[in-house]
């Protein structure tokens, strides 16, 4: 087992103890979300989302995103509308209309992963943060299968 999957292992099991909820982070506290992260991966997580998120929602052209802080500790973006998204994951057959919380907590999800495997193996516990969460969401069968 590699560090990073025993990291991931571990981080979930903690992770995972309790109900998860989301709490949208206040204008002000937009900023303070290197807390979540190192002040450099930080800006290399949110451009990596946003890059996932052009990739996943095809219409996706940018725009203001809000920010949620998870109560273990983790945290994910989802952009700010009230329109619904199509979310388009050709290799797992995914061709959905998603909220664009479902479709922040994907793109923060594929944008976490694939950093871990690239070597950030500490984003492996915000990954299992972020997971637990999903446990806890209504959307949790789709949100699952798409980061599968």
């Amino acid at each position: 087992m590699s560090q990073l999957q025993t990291n991931l292992a571990l981080a979930s099991t903690i992770a995972g103890s309790a109900s998860v909820f989301s709490t949208l982070a206040s204008e002000g506290a937009r900023m303070g979300l290197p807390r979540h992260f190192k002040p450099r991966v930080m800006l290399l997580v949110e451009s990596k989302i946003y890059a996932w998120m052009e990739r996943l929602c095809r219409v996706y052209t940018g725009g203001s995103w809000d920010f949620f802080d998870l109560s273990n500790g983790g945290a994910f973006m989802a952009p700010h509308s009230a329109d619904p998204f199509d979310l388009h994951i050709e290799a797992l057959g995914i061709e959905r209309r998603v909220s664009p919380e479902v479709a922040g907590i994907i793109s923060t999800g594929f944008a976490l992963r694939s950093l871990a495997w690239a070597g950030h193996s500490d984003l492996a516990e915000k990954l299992a943060q972020l997971l637990a969460f999903v446990d806890c969401h209504a959307e949790r069968a789709l949100v699952r299968q798409a980061l599968a």
